[in-house]
């Protein structure tokens, strides 16, 4: 986030040059991030994402206790592994404000996220208050993330090594 607090900071004084040299770096950082966009998810990734949702059905279905605590956290997780698919940097703390607020996004110089449908389902995610508005919304967010990338299917795996019994 140093890129940012450098493009983004007001030059007080500068009488050498070089902290405007350090601002256009900044910026040409940024820029250059952006524009290397490497979009893609694993099928290892796409597992993972599948086997923390399935642990969530079993915490909603068997109504545990901590089902709030896993919900965020598996929620967390979720968007993480999208953010890195689409190579967008993700900040826990700055991700409502990133697909919900212009200020936010101008402020921290962040690109609006390609698919709106994805950022609509993340702010439902992070503001249903019951368990059933929760369950609901991670899974549609889990089906639309993992569409995105080519589905997935748990038993389309192939064993491809020979297998010593």
């Amino acid at each position: 986030m140093a890129q940012v607090q450098f493009a983004t900071g007001e030059i007080i004084l500068d009488n050498s040059g070089k902290t405007q040299e350090l601002k256009d770096k900044a910026k040409s950082m940024i820029e250059e991030f952006y524009a290397n966009e490497k979009i893609g998810m694993s099928e290892y990734t796409k597992y993972g994402l599948w086997d923390r949702r399935d642990n969530l059905q079993d915490a909603f279905s068997n109504n545990r206790s901590d089902f709030d605590f896993l919900y965020y956290n598996i929620l967390n997780g979720m968007i993480e592994e999208y953010m890195k698919a689409i190579h967008r940097p993700y900040r826990l703390m700055a991700i409502f404000g990133n697909i919900t607020d212009d200020i936010v996004r101008r402020k921290y110089l962040l690109k609006d996220l390609p698919d709106i449908e994805i950022s609509d389902l993340i702010a439902e995610c992070i503001t249903a208050s019951t368990r059933d508005e929760k369950i609901k919304s991670v899974e549609k967010l889990y089906d639309k993330i993992i569409n995105a990338f080519g589905g997935f299917e748990v038993d389309g795996f192939t064993l491809k090594s020979k297998l010593d019994v």
